[in-house]
């Protein structure tokens, strides 16, 4: 595989934001089987399913120094990748790494790039003090769950949310009390 850089998105691009934000609706689609790849059933279910909402949602996230995006781009400076996370705080009051979201182009899959983008997000967690990383996905989603597995993440069984049923992922970095 050619060479893959990892870097933060240019918050001051407004195609790259455009791009990533095309890419999460796509991850949407394509990750839960109960819409049909049909963006009107997702917004009937997810309110803020459009493309203004989404984008909002992200770039209002940027100046939050609490959260991240990455891209991964090609020898082009294409961009192939991205993974969006951020550190939250729990019930207990206990920081913790959050994935909201992780796309890989097509013709990338299976060459690494998530594998990539999973360190430096969990790299970012530890340097920041995270005692534990979660994630969620459609049960069906099984690449992204393997993923996981492999990086020591605990798999729920399935949880039913009303319109699908998803898996929490969830690593341990730091012994909490």
């Amino acid at each position: 595989m050619k060479a893959i850089k990892i870097r933060d998105i240019n918050i001051k691009s407004e195609s790259e934001l455009d791009l990533v934000t095309n890419r999460c609706m796509e991850t949407i689609l394509e990750t839960i089987p109960e819409f049909d790849n049909n963006p009107e059933k997702a917004q009937k279910k997810f309110s803020n399913f459009s493309f203004i909402e989404m984008r909002k949602m992200i770039k209002d996230s940027l100046a939050d120094s609490n959260h991240k995006l990455l891209v991964a781009v090609n020898s082009k400076q294409e961009i192939v990748g991205h993974a969006i996370f951020s550190l939250k705080k729990d019930e207990s009051n206990i920081l913790y790494g959050f994935c909201f979201s992780r796309y890989v182009q097509k013709d990338y899959r299976r060459k690494g790039v998530a594998t990539i983008l999973l360190k430096e997000a969990e790299k970012w967690w530890e340097k920041n003090n995270a005692n534990y990383s979660v994630a969620a996905t459609h049960e069906k989603n099984i690449k992204l769950i393997g993923l996981f597995k492999k990086f020591g993440y605990e798999v729920s069984e399935p949880i039913q949310n009303g319109i699908y049923k998803y898996r929490k992922l969830k690593k341990y970095y730091k012994i909490t009390n």
